[in-house]
């Protein structure tokens, strides 16, 4: 499928476009993902960033009303999670007339129609700032000895620093989401610049989506981000995006951690099960193929969802509680 505009706006809206990407490890989080949007009512073109996608997972993908694969560089091997430039400037080209892109994680579901919060109010990204709470959780094994915590560890700085080579001071003191992000197109050459430095600095392989055996890019192309972020001299406004504005009706994210919910739900996101569902059904109702669902996506079984969701947060919760008396 070819695409030559943005979905259609009000005379006064300007067009937008949405991307995600996908390999065929997340083809069913992407698949689910876009139903739910389309079952929502949002009807914006979407753009998939397929990494060696098969013809029959792309056909999947393409059979939903202006949805369009566009066939990821066979020559990046990275994991999809470092493509998410390259998602957002082949949706740029694919659909020039858009204004606002927005870059979805595939591992997301609507929860009702939020399309206004794809149109913000000015240029630039749009996101979410980590609070220092988040922050000092993300770099707990990184902080030196008797470091504060609650921002970015100085021996990340310094490697951005020397990384980056612009700045001497860091403009940011907590860091950037490197998901969920929506982008003015005036922005697309600070993307640009953020995938070149991608693939300057990470290791040209599937490292995953979480590279813990780095010190500075523990989180791939967030790290990469935030170190734009904070160093570079030619750096776009950042605002606040609505994505999860309303509690009626968001992006809810199914990650991060393990395990997936299509292996089995965990029991803080199990009320997600629900919006996975009705999506699917949405799908099957409207003619859709749909592929293969894994247990946890069926709907006899529900009761066995809940059950072990429940089995596993108990774990989680004993696991914890035996780490947090084990550092007593």
């Amino acid at each position: 499928m070819n695409a030559a505009a943005a979905a259609p706006a009000g005379a006064d809206e300007p067009q937008v476009a949405l991307c995600t990407i996908t390999d065929a490890r997340y083809h069913l989080a992407v698949y689910t993902l876009i139903a739910s949007l389309r079952s929502q009512g949002m009807d914006d073109a979407i753009c998939v960033l397929g990494v060696g996608l098969d013809a029959p997972q792309q056909r999947l993908l393409e059979q939903f009303p202006d949805v369009v694969v566009a066939p990821g560089l066979a020559a990046n091997l990275r994991n999809p999670a470092a493509r998410k430039g390259e998602a957002l400037l082949a949706t740029a080209e694919r659909f020039p007339d858009a204004t606002y892109i927005t870059l979805l994680d595939g591992d997301c579901v609507a929860t009702g129609d939020f399309a206004s919060a794809f149109r913000p109010s000015g240029t630039g990204f749009f996101g979410r700032m980590k609070s220092p709470d988040e922050d000092a959780m993300v770099f707990r094994t990184r902080y030196a000895a008797g470091e504060a915590t609650g921002s970015v560890p100085r021996s990340i700085l310094a490697t951005w620093r020397t990384d980056v080579g612009e700045r001497d001071q860091p403009r940011i003191t907590n860091t950037f989401t490197g998901g969920n992000l929506i982008v003015h197109r005036d922005a697309l050459p600070f993307v640009r610049r953020w995938q070149e430095q991608i693939d300057r600095i990470l290791p040209a392989a599937d490292r995953g989506s979480h590279d813990q055996t780095s010190h500075a890019y523990s989180q791939v192309d967030e790290s990469v981000l935030n170190s734009l972020l904070a160093f570079a001299h030619d750096v776009p406004a950042i605002g606040r995006h609505a994505l999860d504005a309303d509690p009626r009706a968001y992006l809810a994210h199914l990650g991060p951690g393990k395990p997936r919910p299509w292996v089995c739900w965990r029991w803080d996101r199990v009320r997600y099960y629900r919006p996975v569902r009705s999506a699917l059904r949405w799908a099957r109702r409207g003619g859709y193929a749909l592929p293969a669902l894994p247990w946890s996506y069926r709907g006899w079984t529900l009761p066995a969802v809940y059950a072990v969701a429940a089995a596993e947060g108990l774990a989680r919760w004993a696991w914890m509680s035996w780490k947090r008396l084990r550092g007593r």
